[in-house]
């Protein structure tokens, strides 16, 4: 089978990170796989793509007119059984593309959560909009969670021929964990008896500021507990808070902020608990899943899907301060053992998120 992806770009995401997954499962199964990145900025190292997996640039933001032409060429030519857009501004474009013999084989894939519409910044809301028109012309529109399903057949018309499929993961029995004590020492973390953790670039549904904030007013001393963020721009956030006033910061040993990183396993392999905090806009928070992986256990905010991933003993009520707060307690003095909950976390992952069982949904 002939699959071709559209996708806005292929620096590191949720999305963009699933579709190398998808793209390297399909490739594996004997599939021909194509990816048309509507930019020519790519994060990925080549050893991460399989080596039959085509990757074809083109910038759309600088000659998006040419790039139009390039997609509808590259369509015509290689004549695939089953095209799958990412993201709203991607579908948008690949409807054009695909305008109008290949429709029947085009499907838009939507990663997002619409908890207030009117948070989102108005080219979001256009893409919205045109994507519920363009979908009644589609083959079909496939979500990554219900949540998101659910809200954009609410808010928008359109969207008639739709389902749900879970992003999925390289499940494995056991992961090789980095040694512990080594990587604090390279990243100059303080030896606390516990780690919790943020991963996700540096952006206001991301919460990261609360996050901060109900930690900061713990009664811990140093040695006790760590926090750490990674994400894209997360340096920013320190930055910001010290403006706001969390002078602080400067003088906390446990309380550290590293950028995006392609090894994202070592952070994995030294959390004792991740916390996602997000306001809106998360349809599946691939951390939680990848962070159960490694054995640590999940917290978040009622969010996309979340709710049907973790445990509801690890679900914060709502993403105000004084829940956080008290959530970050309930997992530093938790008497439950860590190792039960991973354990039947790793065995929900492996059963629901397998890669392999995901992949063969998209084809049906």
């Amino acid at each position: 089978m002939k699959v071709l992806n559209i996708i806005t770009g292929l620096n590191r995401g949720g999305a963009e990170n699933f579709l190398i997954r998808f793209c390297n499962e399909l490739d594996k199964s004997g599939h021909d796989v194509k990816i048309i990145s509507l930019s020519e900025d790519i994060s990925f190292d080549k050893e991460e793509i399989n080596e039959k997996v085509t990757i074809i640039r083109v910038d759309f933001k600088r000659r998006p007119f040419k790039a139009i032409f390039q997609i509808r060429k590259e369509i015509r030519e290689f004549d695939p059984d089953k095209i799958f857009s990412w993201m709203y501004h991607s579908n948008s474009i690949a409807f054009f593309g695909c305008f109008p013999f290949f429709l029947s084989k085009l499907s838009f894939n939507i990663r997002h959560s619409i908890n207030e519409f009117a948070k989102e910044t108005f080219l979001t809301k256009l893409s919205i909009v045109s994507n519920s028109i363009f979908s009644n012309l589609i083959h079909e529109t496939i979500f990554n969670s219900r949540e998101s399903l659910t809200q954009h057949k609410k808010i928008i018309f359109g969207f008639k021929s739709s389902r749900m499929i879970p992003n999925g993961f390289n499940i494995q029995e056991s992961i090789v964990q980095q040694n512990r004590e080594s990587i604090l020492n390279n990243l100059g973390i303080f030896p606390s008896r516990m780690i919790i953790g943020n991963i996700g670039r540096y952006h206001p549904m991301k919460n990261q500021f609360s996050l901060l904030e109900s930690f900061l007013k713990l009664d811990i001393s140093d040695d006790e507990v760590t926090l750490i963020f990674v994400g894209k721009n997360i340096p920013n956030l320190k930055l910001d808070a010290i403006n706001a006033g969390l002078t602080s910061l400067n003088d906390k040993q446990n309380i550290l902020f590293f950028d995006e990183t392609k090894d994202i396993a070592k952070f994995y392999s030294i959390l004792d608990f991740i916390f996602v905090v997000s306001e809106y806009g998360e349809g599946f928070p691939n951390v939680l899943v990848e962070a159960m992986q490694y054995g640590v256990i999940p917290y978040s905010t009622d969010v996309g899907d979340s709710k049907y991933i973790i445990n509801n003993d690890q679900l914060i009520p709502t993403c105000s301060r004084n829940d956080i707060y008290d959530a970050l307690n309930k997992a530093i003095y938790s008497t439950q053992a860590r190792s039960e909950i991973a354990n039947i976390n790793f065995n929900m992952i492996k059963n629901e998120y397998d890669i392999k069982q995901i992949t063969r949904r998209f084809l049906k």
